[in-house]
């Protein structure tokens, strides 16, 4: 199993630990409808259109080196634009998705700690509070999480999205190579990290000359790791708690049939 899929199994399990029975006030099974479960199940929605994300780059970029292939008479530099451009939109819709599931976890966050009416306060909502008021009911090691994990990463990538929203495309250099394999031509096409991102590849430790692909899944790694270690850190904090109220909850309703 790859580190995306330790960390995948990791978040699905402390979800569903989290879940069983927050904000349980009887023993009754909670209808499906109940709002914990749109907060989990959000999440876990924009968790799988990342993971989609990443393996459409791959798509795209298989397709282009085909259509490379099949036109290898024709070398139109124009092509090779077009396909790069279409690496590149599929690339910056991983970064839009990357950043609504990071969204999902702030309003999961707000869901838990401060109620359903602060449950829209997104990630940067969330990591405002934890840096500006003191009696935010979140404990401080996850407080503490938030704040580091946000300055080091997710921060950035909000940069990096807005960026690419409003005022700037980003791309950088590409090389197509053509090489005699078994008596056919092999075509590969090598993508470099985009030229904005480079600063928050550097500031992660992480080599920018890697194709756009790794580029890809390193930060796709990186945002799936930290979303485990505070979603570790919720389960950590709920989880007892959860079980306090439930043994409350059972004792409760043993005495009440006593009683009949």
């Amino acid at each position: 199993m790859g580190q995306l899929e330790k960390y995948l199994s990791s978040i699905n399990h402390n979800i569903i630990d989290i879940f069983i029975d927050f904000g349980k006030k009887s023993i009754k099974l909670q209808p499906a409808t109940h709002p914990k479960y749109k907060y989990r199940d959000n999440l876990l929605y924009r968790i799988q259109s990342s993971l989609f994300h990443l393996s459409l780059i791959s798509h795209v970029k298989n397709l282009g080196i085909n259509r490379l292939a099949d036109n290898e008479d024709d070398r139109n530099p124009a092509l090779l634009m077009q396909i790069v451009r279409e690496v590149y939109f599929s690339f910056e819709d991983l970064i839009y998705s990357l950043i609504s599931q990071i969204d999902y976890l702030g309003n999961l966050i707000g869901y838990i700690y401060l109620g359903e009416h602060k449950g829209t306060l997104k990630w940067n909502g969330i990591a405002k509070l934890c840096r500006d008021c003191n009696h935010i009911t979140i404990n401080e090691s996850l407080k503490q999480a938030i704040i580091n994990e946000d300055r080091r990463l997710f921060n950035h990538l909000y940069k990096y999205r807005s960026n690419l929203i409003h005022y700037k495309s980003d791309g950088s250099e590409a090389i197509h190579k053509e090489q005699l394999y078994q008596n056919a031509i092999e075509h590969t096409l090598i993508i470099k990290c985009p030229e904005q991102l480079q600063l928050i590849m550097k500031n992660l430790k992480f080599e920018c000359n890697n194709d756009i692909l790794q580029i890809a899944s390193l930060l796709t790694e990186e945002v799936f790791k930290t979303m485990e270690v505070i979603i570790a850190l919720i389960a950590k904090d709920i989880v007892p708690k959860n079980k306090v109220n439930m043994e409350r909850l059972v004792k409760e309703f043993e005495e009440k049939n006593r009683k009949i």
